[in-house]
């Protein structure tokens, strides 16, 4: 009997008293260095989409995204580099200037920065300017693309008048990457503009093997038959330039007949 008041009386207490609250799970702080890792993580994720975006031209979202980049990680140089290659293409160049240079900050000896900056620069009849900046992106021993601004540098020595020198860029560009239809067609052009006939076929013939000749291939190809008197291969040409390409610059040249 006693044993049995006992146990109510347990049983009373343990109904009349309030339940004890689950214990407080203390929230993981942070270190600086996760914090840093994250913001660097978003500011990546976001950059990779507005790359995507700039390689569809669809400017305005990656804009967008790299707002976001850049206001998570300030420091992340990608996402200038991108911006300035973003406002080139849309002809704000302040905006443009004002983030290549950011990203030079950031990143000094960053070789495609400086590559892409060089090319604004070229863009913008700096030409001389330019070739600096395509110097610099070789001074990388790691860079796995060293063609880029090679080429780059024969182009603007070109628009400089200095075709010496950019003969010796292309064929540097060349020796790195032999098969590079991009670079056969500069020697190929240069070589048709000092009438050396014979080269500049030899090269054109690499590039005309890519699917979908553009249209300055194309009107080179054309002007280099003429020339050469293949009037079936001209005629050929002409007609993939005015069927692929009818509202090109070259397809109006060769509407208009001027073909040098």
């Amino acid at each position: 009997m006693r044993l049995l008041l006992v146990l109510l009386v347990l049983i009373g207490g343990c109904a009349n008293r309030a339940p004890s609250p689950p214990p407080v799970l203390e929230a993981k702080k942070q270190t600086v260095a996760e914090i840093a890792a994250d913001a660097r993580y978003r500011a990546e994720i976001h950059s990779e989409l507005a790359a995507n975006y700039y390689s569809r031209r669809q400017f305005d979202i990656a804009l967008e995204e790299l707002k976001i980049a850049t206001t998570s990680d300030a420091k992340y140089f990608p996402a200038y580099n991108l911006l300035g290659l973003t406002y080139m293409e849309l002809g704000e160049d302040p905006l443009a200037e004002e983030n290549f240079t950011k990203a030079l900050k950031l990143a000094p000896n960053n070789p495609d920065i400086n590559n892409n900056y060089g090319w604004y620069l070229c863009n913008r009849k700096r030409e001389k300017d330019s070739i600096a900046y395509f110097l610099a992106s070789l001074k990388d021993p790691l860079y796995q693309q060293p063609q880029k601004p090679l080429n780059n540098a024969g182009i603007c020595s070109r628009r400089m008048g200095d075709n010496a020198q950019a003969e010796d860029y292309f064929r540097r560009a060349l020796r790195v990457a032999p098969d590079d239809p991009r670079i056969h067609f500069q020697l190929a052009d240069l070589n048709y503009s000092r009438d050396n006939l014979a080269q500049a076929k030899l090269h054109l013939t690499r590039v005309m093997e890519v699917p979908n000749p553009s249209a300055e291939t194309l009107w080179l190809a054309l002007r280099m038959d003429r020339k050469l008197g293949d009037r079936n291969s001209e005629a050929s040409n002409a007609l993939k330039l005015k069927q692929r390409y009818p509202e090109s610059p070259e397809a109006k040249l060769l509407k208009s007949g001027k073909y040098d």
